[in-house]
């Protein structure tokens, strides 16, 4: 009786002690690992034209880089890894970025990426209302892995989802 009490006890124990086991934390991705696969993700959702036309930046060093980290209000101390691609003439609402923060800087990035889409809609408020739409359509999120993703163009959804399926894919 000793013995089954004994191997219950043992078995409950070990029951409780890998129940109550943290799953493990998710990957901590450098930012040399996190650039590639936010390139990936924006250039697999987007169509060759709109890849040709609208390079995607990582910095301000990168061409272009300056004015666009500009127009989103952002500089590279903010960010650990981007990928940045937005249209720098105000013919278009298009912005489509993959931010992940510099440790602390996440309501800054936040911040930027919100005053541009309203700068935007503002833009666009009374010139060219298919792009106001577009502008008004953007989302904007905080994904639970800490990233932050801005799709602002047109069938931004299809956009979104098809950047998200790629995050999750390649940063599981």
């Amino acid at each position: 009786m000793k013995r089954i009490f004994c191997a219950a006890i043992a078995a409950l124990t070990l029951f409780s002690f890998t129940a109550c086991q943290k799953e493990p934390a998710p990957k901590e991705f450098t930012a040399e690992k996190l650039k590639p696969i936010f390139q990936e993700a924006i250039t697999a959702a987007r169509d060759e034209e709109i890849n040709q036309v609208l390079p995607i930046l990582s910095s301000s060093e990168d061409e272009g880089g300056a004015l666009i980290f500009d127009m989103v209000g952002l500089t590279d101390e903010d960010i650990k890894a981007a990928g940045i691609s937005i249209s720098p003439m105000n013919i278009k609402a298009y912005g489509v970025a993959i931010i992940a923060p510099a440790e602390g800087k996440t309501e800054a990035v936040q911040t930027g990426l919100d005053n541009f889409v309203k700068a935007q809609q503002q833009s666009f408020a009374n010139y060219l209302p298919d792009q106001g739409e577009i502008a008004n359509s953007a989302i904007l999120t905080t994904r639970e892995d800490g990233i932050i993703v801005l799709v602002m163009c047109e069938d931004a959804q299809t956009v979104y989802d098809s950047i998200t399926a790629t995050l999750d894919e390649k940063l599981k």
